[in-house]
């Protein structure tokens, strides 16, 4: 991605930070959970159809690693149930930070939550992939 396309996208994640988290929702009028994010800023600034699901997200465009993470990847996540299946997305946004629809207690169905901005840290947090989405 170009520097401008970085700064539009991080602009447009972090516009939509306290938007409340809603399972299944897509849109900054309802609501997000983490995949309805991920899809909506890449449609919203690229024209580009994500898969729906996580773990769909977790296979789509190439993936590279934590050495190579640039804004914009893809961060895909088990933090349910420890089987490395994705359950969970967020956009890295740099500096070791990302921006996710974070449900308040990590569950499918939680609707207490809300988009915010978390660090990452290699190694310790369950990351099983990460996925370049734009070259």
């Amino acid at each position: 991605m170009t520097s401008e396309q970085d700064q539009a996208l991080i602009e447009l994640c972090r516009s939509q930070i306290g938007i409340r988290y809603v399972y299944a929702a897509m849109s900054p009028s309802v609501g997000f959970d983490c995949s309805g994010l991920t899809s909506y800023v890449y449609k919203t600034l690229f024209n580009i159809t994500l898969p729906r699901i996580s773990y769909q997200q977790a296979v789509y465009g190439t993936a590279v690693s934590s050495s190579d993470i640039r804004i914009g990847d893809i961060l895909c996540f088990d933090w349910s149930r420890n089987d490395g299946i994705t359950d969970h997305v967020g956009i890295y946004v740099g500096n070791g930070r990302y921006i996710h629809a974070s449900s308040s207690n990590r569950t499918y169905y939680d609707d207490c939550g809300a988009v915010i901005e978390s660090t990452v840290i290699f190694g310790r947090s369950p990351v099983v992939a990460i996925r370049r989405i734009i070259q």
